[in-house]
């Protein structure tokens, strides 16, 4: 039977199935024991900015599908030798019927995060793996802000290996709290309104 212990492992093999490099989805995804962690804290509805071939977002569907959904944002940037990695995390979507909790969303965060604002939509928490560009994730922080709940999180992947991730975790927006995690994400708190 299929737990959030088993899960990550059936991900990467389906990506892989498909014929790519079990290497390069894997090093290309969040880590397991990461995703582990995150499981553990994050509840209800969220966003992902940067899905990749959609390991962590599919993980946070099979762990949220009892009360809660995930949606990803993904421009389909070739990355890491895979030509096509938004249609990986569609057809990973569909095989492992992730459908009734998870959307995905091919554009750039800027934008769609606006369309989310327009909506009046908040999420409890949001993920930022995209662009590691220091100046523009402290820019996807900003605008993340104002779609996320008092007291929702904003996680930083990535913070191990690249400094624009490091360099926005050290030095937390005003209105938010460090959690420590692990040395792969860093998780911001929104702090509680009133």
């Amino acid at each position: 039977m299929t737990d959030k212990e088993t899960i990550w492992e059936e991900l990467i093999d389906y990506a892989c199935s498909l014929g790519h490099d079990r290497d390069q989805v894997t090093w290309g995804s969040m880590p397991k024991e990461t995703l582990l962690k995150l499981s553990n804290i994050l509840s209800g509805h969220g966003l992902q900015v940067g899905g990749f071939v959609g390991i962590a977002h599919c993980f946070l569907a099979f762990t949220l599908k009892d009360n809660g959904s995930i949606s990803t944002i993904d421009p389909n940037i070739p990355h890491r030798d895979i030509e096509n990695p938004f249609n990986v995390m569609s057809k990973m979507v569909t095989h492992f019927n992730f459908s009734k909790n998870s959307m995905l969303i091919n554009g750039y965060a800027k934008e769609q995060i606006k369309i989310f604002q327009s909506l009046n939509v908040k999420f409890d928490f949001i993920i930022l793996d995209g662009n590691h560009d220091y100046e523009i994730l402290i820019d996807e922080i900003s605008i993340s802000d104002l779609i996320l709940k008092s007291g929702g999180y904003i996680v930083l992947d990535d913070i191990d290996h690249w400094d624009g991730p490091r360099k926005a975790y050290n030095s937390p927006p005003i209105g938010y709290k460090k959690i420590v995690l692990d040395s792969r994400a860093g998780v911001l708190q929104k702090i509680l309104e009133g």
